[in-house]
């Protein structure tokens, strides 16, 4: 898969296919994941992800305070590219990061993200 692949996608995450990605992408490289978190609602996702662990679809739109259909774009897209996976319960959905997969496919450079996003919050 490729990034412009993931970005063109539109499709809803809580559809009938938002179970867990298998791993993150294996075509998908380092600079296609920072191209990924460009966007500034994709690092607070992320952030919020690795800080709070595993967090409710709903508790993150209202945290990041945008319209559930622009939210749900922005689940989806690193939903896509296996960044996080998405759980269901009955009918709510909880994201998580991909952590263990994501440090094993790009050694070091969640923990580095991380601290670069922190420093951001200022």
């Amino acid at each position: 898969m490729i990034i412009e692949a993931v970005l063109a996608d539109t499709e809803d995450p809580t559809d009938a296919g938002a179970d867990s990605a298998p791993a993150p992408d294996p075509d998908l490289s380092p600079g296609q994941l920072l191209s990924l978190l460009a966007d500034p609602h994709r690092r607070i996702i992320f952030r919020m992800l690795a800080e709070r662990g595993e967090v409710s679809c709903t508790q993150a739109i209202a945290d990041l305070g945008l319209k559930p259909p622009a939210a749900s774009h922005h689940f989806n897209v690193m939903r896509l590219a296996a960044l996080t996976d998405t759980r269901r319960e009955v009918t709510h959905r909880y994201m998580s990061l991909r952590r263990t997969a994501l440090d094993a496919r790009f050694p070091g450079l969640v923990a580095a993200l991380l601290r670069a996003m922190a420093s951001e919050k200022g």
